[in-house]
């Protein structure tokens, strides 16, 4: 392989390696954003995340039922609130003992505990 290539290689490496965040760093994206704010995750329980080969394409946001009046005031509308509009493009690294580079899957995040799971998703991409 001639230098050239190599060098191609490892760009084309690098910038796929710069566009992947894992869960956690992808609710950060979020927040700078400003999709998600501080004021809104003390009212959240949940965020689930749609991935398409390993890209985000719709949140699923849950707030506690409890609390919702309270959740008005930070910008919550309701419990369950569905984002499908200005989401970061970066890709999600999956849990080291799944896959989720193919396929559908649901990731979903909790707040209280910060749990992670990992579901088969959709069977189509619906947006």
């Amino acid at each position: 392989m001639t230098d050239e290539k190599v060098n191609n290689l490892m760009r084309e490496y690098r910038d796929y390696c710069d566009n992947k965040v894992d869960v956690r760093q992808y609710i950060q994206l979020l927040r700078e954003k400003r999709i998600i704010t501080s004021k809104m995750t003390q009212f959240l329980e949940a965020l689930t995340l749609y991935t398409c080969d390993g890209e985000v394409y719709k949140i699923m946001i849950m707030s506690n039922p409890q609390t919702i009046k309270r959740a008005k005031k930070a910008g919550i509308g309701g419990v369950f609130i569905l984002i499908k509009d200005n989401l970061p493009t970066n890709k999600i690294i999956s849990p080291p003992e799944i896959n989720i580079d193919k396929g559908n899957f649901l990731i979903q995040y909790i707040f209280n505990g910060q749990k992670l799971n990992v579901y088969s998703g959709e069977s189509k991409k619906i947006v």
